[in-house]
């Protein structure tokens, strides 16, 4: 390798492990529901913290996926311009809407970026690219739908809400749930440590089921309640295949670190959240508390589950393998007690307790401090 692609490893390692700390900082804004409105305090979290991270794990596995190069510098900046994107959101909701017309453009550069070099590495790829590309590919498209859909909105002010509502969908349902579920496939059995040869398949036949609901979902939402039903039912054919291959691997996955038993989790949490509209119907949880639902039984078991695996790899060269192992060892410590102790918040929450958000920043918390103690100490 030469020194300009290993300037390159090392550039994009250290922005990774930046995204992944920024990721872990943001859920507390969870909190401040009373000192921000309700919408910014998630928009810190899903679009300060989380989308960005997310742009960042698509480049370090699309060369992975695509047997290809190091990432040229210009697409290693596409997260910070996210991150951008999302800080301005902040304004948008605090005090002038307008300001959507300023983000989302952003925003729209960053993904639109994204997915052409996706595309561009797709093609280059000698042979087929790995299946797990087109979820990314069609998790971008989601995420584009949805900001296309709220600049919309920011013109069209008297149809506000029905945008809103397909904006949110396509960011939750589709932009991160279709990145997970296609990087979840690979991963758990990686940090579970048991073979799953039918994952190739599954990523190539699923696809369709996860998108075309993600489609009717947000649809659903915004104009027409019957076909979020439709598009739930669809999601729940690949969620199900893959928690089925996951619940029939337990064994290794209790026995390997915790990491492992937390990304299961967040799989659970995401069939529970296509379940979600019961307890709304039966009037146990508030309209307004399906996203930190959302967070609670998904991203947190995935986002700590995910970065206790993935950030000694980040921090640490490949050639220090003995480093990495150690930092792994302590960043998922306790990871399985996380794990369900981040369900049972949501669970509580979907039932009406009102201290369930600040339960579940608690277990993050002690992650925090994990993550801490371990880059101190390495």
């Amino acid at each position: 390798m030469t020194v300009s692609g290993v300037e390159g490893m090392d550039r994009m390692r250290r922005l990774l492990s930046a995204l992944g700390v920024s990721a872990l900082l943001s859920f507390p804004a969870l909190l401040l529901s009373g000192v921000l409105s309700g919408p910014a305090s998630l928009h810190w979290v899903l679009a300060v913290g989380v989308m960005p991270l997310v742009m960042g794990a698509m480049i370090h596995f699309t060369p992975v996926l695509t047997r290809s190069r190091e990432p040229e510098d210009w697409v290693t900046r596409l997260p910070l311009l996210a991150l951008v994107a999302g800080i301005t959101v902040l304004g948008t909701l605090a005090s002038d809407r307008s300001l959507v017309t300023v983000a989302a453009p952003l925003a729209l550069a960053a993904a639109l970026g994204l997915l052409n070099w996706i595309g561009v590495r797709a093609r280059a790829c000698l042979g087929p690219p790995h299946p797990g590309l087109r979820w990314y590919q069609a998790s971008l498209v989601s995420l584009i739908i949805g900001l296309l859909a709220i600049l919309v909105a920011s013109f069209m002010p008297v149809h506000w809400m029905p945008l809103r509502n397909l904006h949110l969908h396509m960011n939750l349902l589709g932009f991160l749930g279709l990145a997970a579920m296609g990087t979840l496939q690979v991963l758990l059995p990686t940090v579970g440590r048991y073979p799953d040869p039918q994952a190739g398949e599954r990523l190539r036949t699923d696809l369709k089921y996860a998108f075309v609901g993600t489609l009717l979902a947000g649809i659903g939402a915004a104009w027409f309640r019957s076909l979020s039903w439709i598009g739930m039912l669809l999601w729940l054919y690949p969620a199900a295949r893959l928690l089925g291959v996951a619940l029939r691997n337990i064994r290794p996955i209790l026995a390997a670190p915790g990491s492992a038993f937390s990304l299961l989790v967040a799989l659970i949490g995401l069939f529970l959240l296509l379940f979600a509209g019961i307890p709304l119907v039966l009037g146990w949880m508030a309209p307004q508390d399906t996203v930190p639902f959302f967070i609670l039984v998904f991203l947190l078991p995935l986002v700590t589950g995910a970065l206790g695996h993935l950030l000694p790899l980040w921090w640490f060269p490949p050639g220090e393998s003995a480093r990495q192992t150690e930092a792994q060892h302590r960043l998922q410590r306790f990871g399985s007690v996380r794990a369900l102790l981040f369900l049972a918040s949501g669970l509580m929450l979907a039932v009406g307790f009102s201290h369930a958000v600040p339960l579940g920043l608690a277990v993050l918390t002690l992650f925090g401090l994990q993550v801490v103690h371990a880059a101190l100490t390495h």
